[in-house]
């Protein structure tokens, strides 16, 4: 008996996905199928490797690891990418705060770009807003490029009827999602509220001009240990976010992270974790990796 999607996604990411996962494939299928794929021009929106779940007949290799990913090399291992756009490595993927609770939510950045994610309620609210951020844009090239404007006014077109299929769908998926503290890369962090404590009176990685140097950075280590072990593991989560994006300082978010995750019973994130560093050691040494985004 085949194995259906649902069951495969669940098998390889340990949790079930949102509903709305399998409603925005019927959508990209059914667009398609009526010759306005998502991924052609203007909205260029592509599939990520998420999707072979659900190609028919299934994928004999569905149940490897990375079979089913596709890896940026910034991502954090709650981001699992789910569709690639084509500007600034701009990319949406399900963010997974506690894998007991599946996606939290759906959120997007520019991989080319700051590290800045942008949190959905779903697919179709991101790709909602991405359509809607599009059409804003074509309108201002019909006023600033006049001999290309007639081009511009057709794709307005297709983004409106796209918008007009997308908007009731999006309207399903409102964001319901709350942090217990901000981190730097504009998601903040969800844990309970009695499992965070403030490293320090103010909050430095808010600033976005802040680069902590090494002694700030072994200060802030050596706290985050010191309130894991008093049962602060939302503090040692939050820097190990904080410090994911500045150079240098990976191996020491790794091992925040990983103790958080272990401390917080979330062993899914901390095999993602060991996966992503592989991903990268292997980028790092100049060695092609697999799969590719």
């Amino acid at each position: 008996m085949p194995t259906l999607p649902a069951e495969t996604l669940e098998s390889r990411f340990g949790f079930a996905f949102p509903a709305g996962l399998f409603r925005f494939q019927e959508f990209a299928r059914d667009q398609t199928a009526g010759g306005a794929p998502l991924e052609a021009p203007p909205l260029s929106v592509r599939l990520a490797n998420l999707f072979r779940a659900f190609e028919q007949p299934p994928r004999n290799d569905a149940g490897d690891p990375d079979v089913l990913e596709t890896r940026l090399y910034k991502d954090p291992p709650e981001f699992i990418t789910a569709l690639l756009g084509d500007t600034d490595g701009v990319h949406w993927g399900y963010y997974v705060d506690d894998p007991a609770d599946r996606p939290s939510c759906v959120a997007r950045y520019y991989h080319n770009d700051a590290y800045q994610l942008t949190a959905f309620g779903g697919l179709f609210d991101a790709v909602n807003e991405h359509a809607k951020a599009l059409r804003r844009t074509l309108a201002e090239y019909v006023e600033t490029d006049p001999d290309s404007a007639e081009s511009y006014r057709r794709d307005i077109v297709k983004v409106d009827a796209l918008l007009g299929r997308l908007a009731p769908l999006a309207a399903e998926e409102p964001l319901r999602r709350s942090i217990t503290a901000p981190t730097r890369d504009g998601m903040g962090i969800v844990v309970p509220p009695d499992r965070y404590a403030p490293l320090a009176p103010r909050d430095l990685f808010q600033e976005s001009r802040y680069v902590p140097d090494e002694a700030e950075v072994r200060r802030l280590h050596e706290a985050a240990l010191k309130a894991l072990k008093s049962g602060y593991a939302g503090s040692a989560l939050k820097l190990g976010k904080d410090l994911w994006d500045y150079p240098g300082c990976f191996d020491v978010s790794c091992e925040l992270l990983d103790a958080a995750y272990e401390a917080l019973g979330r062993q899914m994130l901390r095999d993602r974790l060991r996966r992503i560093r592989d991903y990268r050691r292997k980028t790092d040494a100049g060695r092609p990796p697999a799969p590719s985004a």
